[in-house]
């Protein structure tokens, strides 16, 4: 009985691992870099990084476009709504200036 379990779980998590590198792959035949990021709470975010500098962020179901301005400090993406933040080690993205993602590092 065991058998066929363990056969399906073997499956299902393949299909997942298969489904993660067709998109690590569709970004790089795209000319983008692909970075995913957990962050406090357990939240998950990837960014997909363009040979002109702007990135998509996709977070909670959604893919936004940013695109990137000038900061004194760091590196800050923006549509004028949703902006995501670079400041040394320090990750977050805000939407409408307040922070909804905070502590966010690079998933390994």
């Amino acid at each position: 009985m065991r058998t066929p379990l363990v056969l399906a779980a073997a499956l299902a998590l393949g299909a997942c691992a298969s489904r993660m590198q067709s998109g690590s792959d569709a970004a790089r035949n795209q000319g983008e870099r692909l970075v995913r990021y957990t962050c406090a709470g357990g939240a998950t975010l990837s960014t997909f990084r363009k040979a002109n500098g702007d990135i998509d962020v996709e977070w909670n179901g959604r893919r936004w476009t940013l695109v990137s301005t000038q900061s004194g400090v760091g590196q800050i993406w923006t549509d004028g709504n949703l902006s995501f933040r670079e400041r040394g080690q320090d990750v977050y993205l805000e939407e409408r200036g307040i922070e909804v993602l905070r502590d966010c590092q690079v998933w390994r």
